[in-house]
């Protein structure tokens, strides 16, 4: 068997175990951009066969998702009705009135 740990430490370079960014396919779309595209293409174009209906979509998709998701912050969409409506979800989502523990 070879060695390869000398040429490992000239040569090669650390790479992080996590990833910072999300994974993009050509520089504009994410990737659950693209299962969401492909989920509306089984949806309308193989099961109910509307291509007019199909094309909107992904339109929709593909081109306002990430309109979208360059414009406004991600949590803005989820925090909405609990800021504007006074909602309040006690329990594992939004825990409150719990006693603290330690160890």
């Amino acid at each position: 068997m070879h060695d390869y740990s000398e040429m490992r430490k000239r040569l090669g370079y650390a790479v992080n175990q996590t990833l910072d960014s999300p994974v993009m396919i050509l520089e504009f779309w994410e990737i659950s951009e693209i299962f969401v595209a492909l989920v509306c293409i089984m949806v309308f174009g193989v099961l109910f066969y509307e291509w007019l209906l199909l094309c909107i979509v992904l339109v929709l998709t593909l081109v306002g998702l990430p309109y979208l998701r360059r414009n406004f912050n991600k949590g803005k969409v989820l925090h909405y009705p609990y800021y504007k409506l006074g909602m309040n979800l006690p329990g594992l989502i939004n825990p409150k009135h719990h006693p603290v523990m330690s160890d």
